[in-house]
């Protein structure tokens, strides 16, 4: 009896030994062998719990080595039937829930670590006073959580758990798993209600143990979830001030403060006032400098800083924002292999350029997103902003080098990044911008070609379809051949089929149709043209644009109809475009409407139709007077050959019915009475007028003028600034000096002279004498006041010969004193009662109505965006087209919810 209890003594001594080893070891094949030891020790004393209990602690160790499934598994299953054996055993128990636990984190099933879940439930409710059981079925019950994905599950498996940790409410390693079991189902809770009752519940459970890192991070972990759902802005402030009293208390946790950050970036997705994300990112900024090793943190300082700059509007602090995150970028070069922060320094170099108005500055700008490129070459994302910085900047390059240049690196870049759309939309949208700067049509045919082959690989993409469509308009234009045309409207037509539902494709559709209609010579082929724009039309019935290129081709058509009925037909189509509700408010469509009428009148042959049409067109100049008198101002400027424009039938019609009598055109009316009968002189005088206007203007200054340094001096004598700055020596003056020390100044003085006794008058008694006229007396009065100016303002030979000999002065007038000429428009003619205010002016390049595409190649109507492409300034800007720069404001989307 003696000798057994001694080698039971000798064999339990043993057993320690080898679990003291299997708990330093790490080699898998040695623990397994001393693993095997301990069984055949255990076999021979199967009846001794302490035996088992060693062996049992052996087990468990062995499991923490074992890495496959099947290994682990079996190990779990010798100890239990260990614990079967000795089921009133809490200590081997333990060690089997122990396994149990460790089995289940390498169980990747579902159904596996629910049946390896409810084994420790049975265990925990034998031993139901058992805390280090019970933490075990804590632990198990959060992993089986991990794999369960149906919200109904997941609750039932926390009401379990929810049930332990008030059993042990004192437990801080139940409550552990407990709070981030809480969290897990919050990530399938999506009704704010139900993510606000467990928030409550884990917040409770801070409360109670306020001293421990995890849990509060747990807290913070499922505060951050919380501010996902929510959305309105004060629950998100509320949230994110639970959590900044959080970070302050364990203002050390590195991971505290990440979620800090984390909820900071998303409340600033909520905020639109500036001053509010100021203060948001300026706690961030804080927050980062904290934290400055932690690559994290800096990564959320990034995108509030990209946030921010969606808001900034003002260049400066643009610019401020971008150098912030230069610097963060820089700093955090230390982690080379990660782009996130690159990522957003670039999106925000992004940002800047859409505010820059300066060549120079957007150009900077776009080197040094280059440089990032350069650096991640293999990051899509990165490729992205520089992309679109590049179109950016094309936007503001008026050369055709530069444009070039510009369009070569992003076509670099699209074929290094073939497959993504994103990529290649801005290069579509540059190729478009290169189109435009194109004169050759060679050129124009090859650009169109490289955005035709993105547009097959990129079958699928609106966006590169509607930038195809727009090259083609633009290559359409250059086109001077019949069959070219037809090529490109085919071309057109299968884009347009392609995307049936697209109205701005369908636009783009309509404009090299109402341009083809001008190059066709038969009437059937302009009314088959017709037909087509009309069926565009009837499809897209409220778009301006579809509806002016249908009015274009109907009067196109009207010049190649001899019949009455089929000129009345047209008449009644034009009316009913006119008279329709959408653009009833459309000069474009009035004014072609009404140089229709101007010609269809010659051929009705009833006196009351005649009456009726004169009429209609009365009430329209009454409507769009001030439209289209500056029809007429384009027409008098941009065309040679006024007289045989369709244009001005319409012009000539309304000036025999006096109505241009109280505009600058009133002086044209006494001389079309005139020459009535004689039109060759009514031609000349015209040309006159339009070469007078057009010097005028050549001589003046523009609006693209206002970078030059200009002065304008005026060389007089001394005597004539003394009158000028009211320094006359007279009695009177003199008591008005006294009482008033002058303050030499001239306020509103201008000094002109009568033409007639300027320079000298034998020059134009020589010019009389040449030109055979009747001598005139030189004294006779002129209507003509004028000053002479230069811009030799200290120039020797001016002072000898102006200057009172040298002893005079020179008036330089203030640059600002001289209006300038932003347009043709604004030259007076001799006679102007109304100021025309300026409105947008009709683009007459689609079809010519005899002569559009020639009258009409100086409008621009560009307009800066800020967030999106401005497209109907691309449909409507053909000649002269340029596509607006974009604005992309990226405002980050909230970051994905918490799941451990």
């Amino acid at each position: 009896m003696d000798e057994q209890k001694y080698n039971l003594k000798e064999s339990l001594e043993e057993l320690d030994e080898l679990f003291d080893l299997s708990a330093k070891e790490i080699d898998k094949t040695a623990c397994e062998a001393l693993a095997e030891k301990a069984k055949i020790i255990y076999g021979q004393y199967p009846e001794s719990e302490d035996i088992a209990l060693r062996y049992a602690m052996i087990l468990v160790n062995l499991s923490t080595k074992q890495t496959e499934l099947k290994e682990r598994k079996a190990t779990a299953e010798k100890l239990e039937k260990l614990q079967q054996q000795f089921q009133d055993s809490h200590d081997i128990a333990l060690r089997y829930a122990m396994i149990l636990f460790n089995l289940s984190t390498k169980q990747t099933e579902l159904k596996e670590r629910k049946a390896t879940a409810e084994k420790l439930e049975k265990l925990q409710q034998q031993f139901q006073d058992s805390h280090d059981i019970a933490k075990a079925f804590a632990r198990i019950l959060f992993n089986l959580s991990t794999k369960q994905t149906e919200l109904k599950e997941r609750k039932a498996t926390v009401e379990k758990l929810e049930k332990l940790q008030q059993q042990f409410q004192d437990s801080p390693d139940i409550a552990l798993p407990y709070a981030m079991i809480l969290i897990n189902l919050s990530t399938k809770q999506t009704e704010l209600k139900e993510i606000e009752t467990t928030v409550e519940k884990l917040e409770k459970l801070q409360q109670q143990f306020q001293d421990s890192p995890d849990i509060a991070l747990q807290y913070a972990m499922i505060l951050f979830n919380l501010s996902t759902v929510q959305t309105e802005l004060k629950e998100r402030k509320a949230t994110a001030e639970k959590l900044e009293k959080l970070q302050q208390q364990f203002q050390d946790s590195p991971d505290i403060a990440l979620r800090y950050a984390m909820i900071l970036v998303n409340l600033s997705t909520k905020q639109t006032e500036l001053k509010e994300l100021e203060t948001t990112a300026e706690k961030l900024e804080k927050l980062q400098q904290q934290f400055q090793d932690s690559h994290d943190i800096a990564l959320r300082y990034a995108m509030i800083l990209v946030n921010l700059s969606t808001k900034q509007t003002e260049l400066k602090e643009l610019e401020t924002t971008a150098e912030k995150l230069e610097k963060l970028e820089k700093l955090q070069q230390q982690f080379q292999d990660s782009p996130d922060i690159a990522l957003r320094y670039a999106m925000i170099l992004f940002n800047l350029s859409t505010v820059q108005t300066e060549l120079k500055e957007r150009k900077a700008t776009a080197e040094k997103l280059e440089k990032l490129q350069q650096q991640f070459q293999d990051s899509p994302d990165i490729a992205l902003p520089y992309a679109m910085i590049l179109f950016n900047l094309s936007t503001e390059q008026t050369e055709l080098k530069e444009l070039k240049t510009t369009v070569e690196k992003l076509e670099k870049l699209q074929q290094q990044f073939q497959d993504s759309p994103n990529i290649a939309w801005p290069y579509a949208m540059i190729l478009v911008n290169l189109s435009t700067k194109q004169t050759e049509l060679k050129e124009l045919e090859t650009t169109a070609e490289k955005l035709e082959k993105l547009q097959q690989q990129f079958q699928d993409s609106p966006n590169i379809a509607l930038q195809y469509a727009k090259i083609l308009v633009n290559l359409s234009i250059k086109q001077t051949e019949l069959n070219e045309r037809e090529a490109t409207v085919e071309k057109l037509q299968v884009l347009h089929q392609q995307f049936p539902d697209s109205p701005d494709i369908a636009e783009m559709y309509a404009m090299p149709l109402a341009n083809l209609s001008d190059k066709q010579t038969e009437l059937n082929e302009r009314e088959a043209t017709a037909e087509k724009i009309q069926v565009l039309h009837q499809q897209f019935p409220d778009s301006p644009d579809i509806a002016e290129m249908y009015a274009m081709t109907l009067f196109n058509l009207s010049t190649k109809q001899t019949e009455l009925n089929e000129l009345a037909a047209t008449a009644n189509k034009l009316k009913e475009l006119h008279k329709h509700e959408r653009f009833q408010e459309s000069g474009k469509i009035a004014f072609i409407y009404g140089t229709f009428l101007a010609s269809f009148s010659n051929h009705q042959t009833e006196l009351i139709e005649r009456l009726q049409t004169t009429e209609t067109i009365k009430n329209l100049y009454e409507q769009f007077s001030n439209f289209m008198l500056q029809k007429f101002d384009d027409l008098f400027f941009h065309n040679d050959n006024v007289c045989d424009s369709e244009e001005y039938k319409l012009f000539n019609f309304i000036l025999k019915e006096g109505l241009l009598k109280n505009t600058k055109y009133a002086i044209l009316q006494t001389w079309a009475k005139r020459y009535k009968k004689d039109s060759s002189e009514l031609r000349n005088l015209l040309s006159i007028y339009q070469l007078v206007q057009k010097i005028k203007y050549q001589l003046g200054l523009k609006d693209e003028d206002k970078n030059q340094m200009l002065k304008f001096g005026h060389y007089t004598k001394g005597s004539t600034l003394q009158i000028m700055l009211d320094q006359e020596e007279n009695e009177k003056k003199k008591e008005e000096n006294e009482k008033k020390k002058s303050t030499f100044s001239v306020s509103g003085k201008t000094r002109l002279y009568n033409a007639n006794y300027m320079n000298d008058p034998e020059e134009g008694i020589v010019i009389e004498q040449i030109l055979g006229l009747d001598r005139r007396d030189i004294l006779e009065p002129s209507s003509w006041f004028l000053m002479s100016f230069t811009n030799k303002t200290d120039d020797l030979a001016m002072w000898s010969q102006y200057g009172d000999d040298a002893k005079g002065v020179c008036l330089v007038l203030r640059e600002d004193d001289f209006s300038r000429f932003t347009s043709f428009n604004d030259v007076s003619w001799r006679k102007e009662t109304i100021t025309l205010s300026p409105i947008n002016k009709m683009n007459s390049t689609i079809s010519q109505l005899s002569s559009y595409s020639k009258n009409s190649q100086n409008e621009s109507g560009n307009k800066e965006s800020t967030d999106t492409i401005n497209d109907k300034e691309t449909q409507k800007n053909l000649k002269n087209k340029v596509i607006i720069p974009i604005a992309i404001s990226i405002t980050y989307t909230e970051l994905p919810m918490l799941s451990i």
